[in-house]
């Protein structure tokens, strides 16, 4: 078998599912992988929370055949725009992204979070950062930050909020 892995892209990465069971099922490759997170979100109509899984990588699959001309000619014919990207992913990199995503639990937003709680910004120019939560309106937050010895107030997308 072979070490290396390739990586895939999707045309619409909203069929990512649908995508990932016929390589599984139709085409019979076993060596799949299509890393998702768990993501709670607060119901807009219930009270409480339901989960979602959501790719990290949206639009792309990883996927490792032992006869890749095989494989190839096989996406060739598949209808839900996939399409094979020119480049290999060595197997070290490979584990290393695995051991990442295993290591990452259910994301929550921040919508469920209390003022004056400590909160990690997840993406944008103020990544890792944390700061304490000021205020919490429908989405959009308000966070206080540290910069340079300097405390400094940030408004922020909810969505990239994880909580301490």
């Amino acid at each position: 078998m072979s070490d290396t892995w390739y990586l895939l892209t999707i045309n619409k990465p909203s069929r990512w599912k649908e995508v990932r069971q016929i390589l599984n099922l139709t085409f019979g490759i076993e060596n799949v992988w299509l890393p998702t997170q768990k993501v709670e979100r607060p119901h807009i109509r219930k009270k409480g929370n339901f989960l979602l899984e959501q790719p990290l990588y949206p639009g792309y699959i990883f996927l490792k055949s032992p006869d890749m001309n095989e494989a190839l000619t096989k996406l060739k014919r598949l209808e839900c725009g996939v399409y094979f990207i020119n480049g290999t992913i060595p197997e070290e990199q490979m584990s290393e992204s695995k051991s990442f995503v295993d290591s990452l639990g259910v994301r929550t937003y921040a919508s469920n979070f209390k003022v004056g709680e400590k909160v990690r910004i997840s993406s944008g120019p103020f990544v890792n950062f944390t700061g304490m939560l000021l205020e919490n309106s429908k989405g959009h937050c308000k966070v206080e930050l540290t910069v340079f010895g300097r405390t400094m107030p940030l408004a922020i997308a909810a969505k990239d909020l994880i909580e301490i």
